[in-house]
C-alpha cells in the first residue's frame, strides 16, 4: 500500500478529554469545504498531490449554469469513449451498499432526449407509474428506456463531475428544470426520480452516480370485505427520458463484502505521512505519531477494573472483546471499508478514520483528538458484532469510552460516551 501521497480532504476534527467532555464527531463527508466540492486538480480516482488540498478550490462555473430552453424534441450527442462512472468512498450522500466505486466505462456513440418525456420545454413532464410503462412509451416514440449507465454519463460529462451542475448541486434548478444543463448539455437531471432501464435515477438534487432503491410492484391486493373493492398494486409515477442509438449498459463492479475487522499493516511513520496531510489535524502534532504498545490493550482493561473495584462496583466484563492499539480495517456495512487508528502525536492522543481511495490515498472520515491528554486509547470490538466498534482509555470507566458507528446516511461519527 503506498503512503507516500496522502490525499488532503478534511471531515471535522473533534476534540475530547476523558472524564470532561460529551462530544458527538461531526459527519465526514467534507471535501477541502464542503461535503460536495472537489478541487479541479482532483483526477478521475478522486487523488490529489500532497499541498493542493488546503486551497479553497476554484469556482465551478457549472454552479450557476442556466440558460435558455432547448427546442422542443431535441437530443444530445454523446460522443464514443471511455469515461469514469460511480463513485468515491466519503462522497457525500454515497451508499456503498449500491454504489459501485469509481471505474471507467466504454460507451459507444448514443444520443439522449435532452428534457424527460415529452421532451418539450412548453409541456408538462409526462410520468410513469412503472418502468414497463417508460419503456413501451419510449419505443412508441422511436426510442428506447436510457441505461443507468447511460443517463450517469449525460450527467457526469466526461469528467465525471460529482452533480449535473458541476462540482456542487445548484438549488435554482428546481425553479427552472429545463433552463439548467449539465456540461454535456442535457438538462433538468437530477430535478426529479426518472426510470431508466436498469432502475432508478436521479432523486431531486442527487449526484450523478447515485441510484434510486426502486421497489418491485405489489401484487393486487385481495378484495377488502367491506368494501367489495380490490386494492391496486404499489406504484411509484417517475418521470423518464429516451435514448437512441447503440444500448450501453457497461458490467458494473461487484460491490464486495470483506471480513468485519481486519489488522491493517502500517506503521507509524507511515500513518504520520498519511494525517500530515490534513491541516484540520496539524493541532496533534501528527508528524509526531506513535503507537500505543501491544501491552497498553491490556492497561486499558486492567485500568478499568482498579476503578471498579475502588468504587465496589462490578467490572464491565472484557470477555468476548477485543483489544487492540494497532490499526484495523474495519468494514460495518456491505461496500464500506474503513482504516481507523489510534496514536499520540506533539500535543496527544487520538483516534481517526479514513476512507481509503485508489493510488494509496485516504480522505478523512472522522477524528477525535484528545489535546494534552496521552493516555494509551484501544480500539474494542467483537469479531460476530461488525457495525460495533468502540474505543477506550479505561474499560468501563465513565467519560473514558466511545463509540464508533456508521449512521444512516452511511456518515462515520465518533462519540464519547
Amino acid at each position: 500500500m503506498a503512503h507516500d501521497a496522502p490525499i488532503l480532504y478534511s471531515a471535522g476534527v473533534h476534540l475530547g478529554r476523558p472524564l470532561l467532555v460529551l462530544l458527538a464527531s461531526l459527519v465526514a463527508s467534507s471535501v477541502v469545504t464542503t461535503g460536495c466540492r472537489r478541487s479541479d486538480a482532483v483526477a478521475t480516482d478522486g487523488g490529489v498531490d500532497a499541498g493542493a488540498g488546503a486551497t479553497e478550490p476554484p469556482k465551478d462555473p457549472a454552479d450557476t449554469r442556466r440558460v435558455s430552453p432547448t427546442a422542443k424534441g431535441a437530443t444530445v450527442a454523446l460522443a464514443a469513449g471511455t469515461f469514469p462512472l460511480g463513485s468515491l468512498p466519503g462522497d457525500d450522500g454515497r451508499d456503498p451498499t449500491g454504489e459501485p466505486l469509481r471505474y471507467s466505462a466504454s460507451f459507444q456513440a448514443f444520443a439522449i432526449d435532452a428534457l424527460p418525456f415529452p421532451n418539450d420545454p412548453g409541456a408538462a413532464v409526462r410520468r410513469a407509474a412503472t418502468r414497463e410503462e417508460a419503456e413501451t412509451t419510449c419505443a412508441d416514440a422511436g426510442g428506447r428506456l436510457c441505461t443507468a449507465a447511460e443517463w450517469e454519463y449525460a450527467c457526469a460529462g466526461a469528467g465525471g463531475q460529482l452533480y449535473a451542475t458541476g462540482n456542487t448541486w445548484n438549488p435554482k434548478c428546481a425553479e427552472d428544470p429545463p433552463a439548467c444543463v449539465s456540461s454535456t448539455g442535457t438538462r433538468a437531471l437530477s430535478v426529479e426520480a426518472e426510470w431508466v432501464a436498469d432502475g432508478g435515477k436521479g432523486e431531486t438534487g442527487s449526484r450523478c452516480a447515485a441510484f434510486a432503491r426502486v421497489s418491485a410492484p405489489a401484487p393486487p391486493a385481495e378484495e377488502d370485505k367491506k368494501t367489495g373493492k380490490k386494492g391496486g398494486t404499489d406504484r411509484t409515477e417517475r418521470a423518464f427520458r429516451c435514448c437512441h442509438g447503440p444500448v450501453n449498459a457497461p458490467a458494473k463492479p461487484a460491490i464486495e463484502d470483506a471480513p468485519a475487522y481486519e489488522r491493517a499493516p502500517l506503521d507509524a511513520p507511515a500513518l504520520a505521512t498519511i494525517l500530515a496531510g490534513f491541516p484540520e489535524l496539524a493541532r496533534i502534532g501528527v508528524d509526531q505519531t506513535k503507537f500505543f504498545e501491544p501491552s497498553d490493550a491490556t492497561t486499558v482493561i486492567s485500568k478499568g477494573r482498579k476503578v471498579a473495584e475502588k468504587d465496589k462496583v462490578d467490572p464491565r466484563p472484557a470477555d468476548g472483546f477485543s483489544f487492540t492499539t494497532q490499526p484495523l480495517w474495519w468494514s460495518p456495512e456491505l461496500g464500506a471499508r474503513y482504516l481507523v487508528a489510534t496514536g499520540r502525536g506533539k500535543s496527544g492522543s487520538f483516534v481517526v478514520v479514513l476512507h481509503p481511495l485508489p493510488g494509496g490515498k485516504y480522505r478523512l472520515a472522522s477524528s477525535f483528538l484528545f489535546v494534552g491528554d496521552f493516555a494509551p486509547v484501544a480500539l474494542v470490538y467483537a469479531p460476530e458484532r461488525r457495525r460495533d466498534l468502540s474505543w477506550s482509555t479505561c474499560w468501563g470507566c465513565v467519560g473514558e469510552n466511545g463509540g464508533i458507528a456508521v449512521r444512516d446516511d452511511h456518515h462515520v461519527v465518533i462519540v464519547q460516551n
